[in-house]
């Protein structure tokens, strides 16, 4: 199953397991929604009793937008995880001072909020998809 905008595109990997973000473009507040609609409706409809593998890959966006916006989407996002659901969130993020921040954004106050999901920022895709697979 896969859904795209112009720029970004949401599939599944690991034979549905897998949900799979990568936002390209920029971070209008249009392209933000496009992009964050689909994964939020996938969220509120994961299976009861799967885990709960998320990567989303924003690393070739060439500007990260901490804006009001896209903070209220990630928490809208956050919030749609089913509370029951044990799993992992990855980030795919381009090295930048800006990202150094996020990290410890994710790692320590996420990991602290939401006791039942890891989560964790990288800077390869490789890398987010070999952590995510280790629950499979």
């Amino acid at each position: 199953m896969s859904s795209q905008n112009t720029s970004s595109s949401i599939e599944w990997l690991a034979d549905g397991k897998i949900l799979h973000v990568v936002q390209r473009g920029s971070s209008t507040r249009a392209e933000v929604d496009a992009i964050f609609d689909p994964v939020i409706h996938h969220l509120k409809h994961w299976p009861v009793g799967q885990k709960l593998l998320l990567m989303w890959d924003s690393s070739s966006l060439t500007r990260i937008n901490w804006s009001p916006h896209i903070r209220q989407r990630i928490s809208d996002l956050l919030e749609a995880c089913p509370p029951e659901a044990y799993g992992r969130l990855a980030a795919v993020v381009s090295k930048s001072p800006v990202t150094q921040i996020i990290r410890v954004f994710i790692e320590y106050e996420l990991n602290r909020r939401y006791r039942n999901r890891e989560h964790r920022l990288f800077y390869r895709t490789d890398d987010a998809l070999v952590w995510l697979e280790e629950l499979l």
